[in-house]
């Protein structure tokens, strides 16, 4: 007699990468894009404006007065100035935090703070210039050092040595830019795209700026040098000749002020952030956001241009006017491929918020296995269903015995096991500091299930009882709709980089296993016996496998970012 057995998993796959297509109006001043986070009340009129600052999601405007006005995107308090809102100089932003520059060399720095990029180490004095990178800062004390915060993973905090003879700093994404007094460029940090590399001659610059992983220089005949990541043309300077008096990065484009108040700009178009309204003249300042640009006339107005989210290019009196059918233009969407002890899958992830995301994921995987001449052979003493295995947690299970006999040809056996996973995963995640890490919770709708069958003639053990059948089929299966749990990294819309390593640790609450077993006897004789064993078979399993509740999730995947 030979004994055949199997194991069987039942539990949540997050597979299939669903994806959509970003659309955004391009266009001027007059708005294009979301006003849907219109939280910051700033004051009106938009005139007196001398510096500009852009953001991942917010802005910045320097007012002649020495006031800061912002708007936008408000999640991490970068639109909420620290009072007295007065006496700043200069201003700049991070993703997501706000710097000003006092006139008593003080640096006022606000928004999120989960690498310390807003704690400005003592003593906070002597300060001349700033810069905000993707989460860190940068300030430039009298003296010529250059002073960093915040997150130092490339290394874009650690400044080289002689760390003297700086006058202007940039902050990228992950790296860091200083202009030296001799007119050379001083770089570190993140150098994957050579953003670091400074062309030669690394001489005659009197400008830097940085974008999310490229690097610009002005140098002092009126000419722009741009290195690092070029993919779409962030780097590619138009050929424009000289007569530029000032750079700025944005996430993946660059601008150029000409001495005759014109604005140049090049790289990614894709919300129109390059396409300066006209008429463009009479511009005296310029930055760049992630997807947007500002700049600032001579009479003091603002005018922006580029993607809309969170109304970052809405200046302040225009947020009242703007129409209820506007382009949204925010659809931020990022995928993920994923593998783990839930087996290959994927999702795709929908921007909330600054801090909250839904996922939506489909699963459908099937298999079907003929364990025929797999088992132990043995005698009558080791008959009947096996113990349940001692290890916790999860529906991994021996679920029950077909007892078939082969004692003359294994062959004859045709024992089939079919295991069919389709699930439908809904999940909301909470990212608590904005960036990476994130707490799970959710609803998996759950059509797991695994088929068992014999065919007909086969020999089989049913509550120790030996039958040969016309068939037997048994099911088990779970909840169809079962909780989640779980923590984990990665945020697959945080456009900080297009491609985001992430991993999931969690459970899965499916519920006690559901046994169903239906089974014709080959001798009607027999049937009824069969289908009173049949009942207190699926009795016992259950009973055996009712602390099998809960799948221990662990998965490693990577996103993609739209």
């Amino acid at each position: 007699m030979r004994y055949f057995s199997c194991s069987f998993s039942i539990s949540l796959v997050i597979l299939v990468a669903l994806f959509g297509a970003l659309h955004a109006q391009t266009g001027s001043f007059e708005v294009q894009g979301s006003l849907q986070q219109s939280q910051c009340s700033v004051p009106e009129p938009n005139s007196g404006f001398v510096a500009v600052a852009g953001g991942w999601l917010h802005s910045l405007g320097l007012r002649s007065d020495y006031s800061i006005v912002a708007w936008g995107s408000d999640g991490f308090n970068q639109c909420t100035v620290p009072q007295p809102a007065s006496g700043f100089i200069s201003i700049a932003a991070g993703f997501y935090h706000s710097l000003g520059l006092k006139s008593d060399g003080s640096i006022a720095a606000f928004g999120q703070n989960n690498h310390g990029q807003c704690s400005i180490p003592e003593p906070n004095t002597n300060f001349v210039a700033i810069a905000g990178g993707g989460y860190h800062s940068l300030g430039l004390k009298a003296n010529g050092s250059i002073v960093t915060r915040g997150d130092n993973t490339f290394g874009q905090c650690d400044v080289p040595v002689p760390n003297a003879g700086f006058v202007a700093v940039a902050g990228g994404g992950y790296h860091s830019l200083g202009l030296k007094a001799d007119g050379s460029i001083v770089a570190w940090g993140d150098n994957t795209l050579g953003q670091c590399n400074v062309p030669e001659p690394d001489t005659g610059f009197v400008a830097v700026a940085a974008g999310m992983r490229f690097s610009i220089g002005l140098k002092s005949d009126g000419s722009i040098v741009a290195w690092g990541d070029n993919t779409i043309g962030q780097c590619a300077v138009p050929d424009s000749g000289n007569g530029f008096i000032a750079i700025t990065g944005g996430g993946y484009h660059g601008l150029g002020l000409r001495s005759d108040g014109s604005i140049v700009a090049w790289g990614d178009n894709e919300f129109g952030q390059c396409a300066v309204p006209d008429p463009n003249t009479g511009f005296v300042a310029i930055t760049g956001g992630m997807r947007f640009s500002l700049g600032v006339k001579a009479d003091g107005s603002i005018v922006a241009w580029g993607i809309g989210l969170e109304s970052q290019i809405a200046t302040p009196e225009l947020i009242p006017e703007i129409e209820a059918d506007v382009d949204m233009g925010h659809s931020l969407i990022g995928v993920t491929l994923n593998v783990g002890t839930l087996g290959i899958g994927g999702d795709a992830t929908i921007y909330i918020s600054d801090q909250f995301n839904g996922r939506i994921g489909f699963n459908r995987f099937g298999i079907k296995i003929d364990t025929s001449g797999f088992g132990n052979d043995g005698d009558d003493e080791s008959s009947g269903p096996p113990e349940p295995p001692a290890a916790a947690g999860g529906f991994s299970c021996t679920l029950t015995s077909f007892l078939t006999d082969t004692s003359s040809d294994e062959e004859n056996s045709s024992d089939k096991l079919d295991i069919s996973l389709q699930t439908v995963p809904l999940l909301m995640d909470w990212h608590p500091d904005g960036g990476g890490f994130r707490l799970t919770a959710g609803i998996v709708i759950n059509g797991n299930k695994a088929e068992r069958s014999a065919a007909p003639g086969d020999t089989v053990e049913v509550n120790g009882t030996d039958y040969v059948v016309e068939s037997l089929i048994w099911t088990a299966s779970t909840n169809s709709f079962s909780p989640y749990l779980g923590i984990g990294t990665g945020n697959a819309v945080d456009r900080a980089s297009r491609w985001h390593f992430a991993w999931d640790l969690g459970v899965l609450f499916h519920g006690k296993p559901r046994m169903n077993i239906e089974g014709t006897a080959l001798n009607p004789s027999l049937q009824s016996d069969l289908e009173e064993d049949i009942e207190e078979e699926e009795e016992n399993l259950e009973q055996d496998y009712k602390d099998f509740f809960v799948w221990p999730v662990l998965s490693f995947g990577l996103s993609y970012t739209f």
